[in-house]
């Protein structure tokens, strides 16, 4: 009589054994074999597709590609490399270039030396804030003035601009938009009136070369025998005695100077139309002309 522990009997190759009828002949269990239905699920009806903000995607694609498009042969070169091409081809004032390295000077401290395509909105902004958290305001000012700010943040713009000119950023100036001046108190800006000068800060300036004697007219700062009395002289004593701004002196033309009941003044209301690019002085500005 065969164990029930006796090995089940093993099927030459090639032959067809029914497992069940060989286990009963073999006495050995054989657990039924459980087969699952495969579950059907019916497929949803197609719904409408969502919208694709095509404009979106591709924005934040080419956000990842700071260099998409950019062809100039160096647009992976540091911003700073090229900044003495920039101010050779804007042909600024002294005193505007001096206020741009000083700008320039404070975004290479924040951005680093980065390619232009590199630079971002939130370099400008960290830029603004610093400057007004560090510089010095005016005296009677808390803060630095929403003109002052504004200047600076002209300069980035520029910059920017031009940039995107050589094909060195995509966006140019409008890396700047949304970047506006901080701390503004209009109320500290109507009450705030300039100090005239004392009478130690103009000896001292009226001590300067360009009125007692410079080197020459291209070096006006410079002591020496040469008295000057050209534009820029005239300018300044002008810019003391009547109080116009300096956009206003710089279109003043000999035709501004007129004379009512035998007084002499100064006048740009005439020339002041809604088509002109002149900002009317106001009414204190029209004074009589200083002859000297």
């Amino acid at each position: 009589m065969p164990s029930e522990t006796a090995d089940a009997p093993v099927a030459p190759s090639g032959i067809n054994v029914d497992a069940s009828a060989v286990a009963r002949a073999a006495n050995v269990a054989v657990d039924p074999v459980v087969v699952e239905t495969p579950t059907v699920t019916r497929a949803r009806e197609p719904g409408p597709a969502p919208e694709l903000d095509v404009g979106a995607v591709a924005d934040a694609l080419l956000a990842r590609q700071p260099y998409q498009g950019l062809k100039h042969p160096r647009r992976r070169e540091p911003w700073t490399t090229f900044l003495d091409e920039f101010f050779e081809s804007k042909k600024l004032s002294p005193s505007s270039a001096h206020d741009y390295r000083l700008a320039y000077a404070q975004l290479a401290k924040i951005a680093g030396q980065v390619p232009f395509a590199e630079l971002e909105s939130g370099h400008f902004a960290l830029c603004i804030a610093e400057f007004v958290a560090t510089g010095t305001a005016r005296a009677g000012r808390k803060s630095i003035a929403e003109a002052t700010q504004r200047k600076r943040i002209s300069a980035y713009k520029s910059l920017m601009t031009w940039a995107k000119g050589k094909s060195l950023h995509r966006e140019g100036h409008q890396a700047l938009q949304g970047i506006v001046p901080l701390n503004v108190d209009h109320r500290e800006t109507k009450r705030y009136k300039r100090r005239a000068f004392t009478p130690a800060e103009l000896a001292t300036l009226l001590a300067a070369p360009l009125f007692v004697g410079a080197l020459s007219e291209d070096r006006l700062l410079r002591p020496g025998r040469l008295l000057y009395r050209g534009p820029k002289f005239w300018f300044v004593l002008l810019a003391l005695c009547c109080g116009w701004r300096k956009g206003e002196l710089e279109v003043a033309e000999v035709r501004d100077v007129r004379s009512e009941d035998g007084i002499w003044f100064l006048d740009l209301h005439h020339r002041c139309q809604p088509a002109s690019n002149i900002q009317p002085p106001s009414a204190s500005n029209s004074l009589p002309h200083v002859w000297l």
